[in-house]
């Protein structure tokens, strides 16, 4: 039997992991969105200000986020599994916590170029936010990634 099959209380936790990624994903859509009717849409464009200090902030928070969201995958998430065998309430909290600091890490990316290009319109910055975005919907859990991640646990 499958540990979400076998835990129902698992279903519950990546049900509630995938809606709030989802709630991540679409403040940074909507922000990007936003950034694209101030820029494409009717109106006066407002005036951009120099923004290559913004874009370059923007690049080196991107590349640094990269590493450190792969230790904290890593150690989070190893963290839970660890637990599981022990504590099938706690591993749920635990798995939770990994997946809402992920998201957040990225969304807080994400966010800083919805800013990046409503402020200066330069599209690297909505190409940021847009990857941001992707990026969250691939960590968003499943219950067969879970499965994947529990069957081989102790």
């Amino acid at each position: 039997m499958k540990p979400v099959d076998e835990h129902p209380r698992i279903r519950t936790m990546v049900r509630v992991c995938r809606i709030l990624m989802m709630a991540l994903v679409i403040g940074v859509c909507a922000l990007a969105a936003y950034g694209g009717y101030v820029h494409f849409g009717p109106g006066e464009v407002p005036e951009a200000p120099e923004g290559s200090m913004l874009l370059n902030t923007l690049l080196i928070a991107a590349v640094a986020t990269l590493p450190v969201l792969l230790l904290l995958r890593s150690v989070l998430v190893r963290a839970a599994r660890d637990m599981y065998s022990r504590d099938i309430e706690g591993f749920c909290r635990s798995y939770q916590v990994a997946c809402i600091v992920q998201g957040a890490l990225v969304e807080g990316v994400g966010l800083f170029g919805g800013i990046v290009y409503l402020l200066t319109g330069d599209v690297i910055a909505l190409g940021v936010a847009g990857g941001a975005a992707l990026l969250i919907l691939l960590l968003m859990p499943s219950e067969s990634s879970v499965n994947t991640l529990l069957e081989d646990a102790p």
